[in-house]
């Protein structure tokens, strides 16, 4: 009978730790969510890797952090193309005939990055407010470069 007692008592004990645990994960994920800091807090909660994966996980599992995540995703796509494309530029004149063939072929594969990345996050409805967005973000870039191409040819 005092096995028992004790038995069952060390499962209550583990039973509370580990809902005290995920009440703990639940708060850090709240917190986050509402944009606090908590790196320093999850590094004493979350002991392995896999409870940070898994953290990250779950946070990315919340539509709002999705749409985050894919305009992140495509702002450093964007990144990532101009400046290929600018280093492209930048570098033409020294390139030999190959080279140049070579450059011609990455702007081809790059540039529609853009619009595939638009078209495929269109066809999730989840996503539709989203590329709405970017699109209107995409053609006010275009008229700003438009804009400001027009005054460098007016001085």
């Amino acid at each position: 009978m005092k096995s028992l007692k004790v038995t069952d008592l060390a499962t209550l004990r583990e039973e509370t730790r580990i809902a005290e645990k995920e009440a703990k994960r639940q708060e850090l994920l709240q917190k986050r969510l509402n944009g606090a800091a908590v790196e320093k807090e999850l590094r004493k909660q979350l002991k392995t890797g896999e409870e940070l994966y898994q953290f990250y996980a779950e946070l990315a599992t919340i539509p709002a952090r999705q749409a985050a995540i894919l305009d992140a995703i495509e702002t450093q796509l964007d990144l990532v193309t101009e400046l290929t494309l600018i280093l492209a530029e930048h570098v033409k004149p020294q390139l030999t005939e190959a080279q140049l063939v070579a450059v011609q072929a990455m702007k081809e594969q790059l540039i529609p990055l853009r619009v595939i990345s638009l078209d495929d996050a269109g066809t999730a409805k989840q996503f539709h407010n989203l590329v709405l967005r970017k699109r209107e973000t995409r053609q006010m870039q275009a008229e700003y470069e438009q804009i400001k191409a027009e005054q460098k040819e007016t001085k």
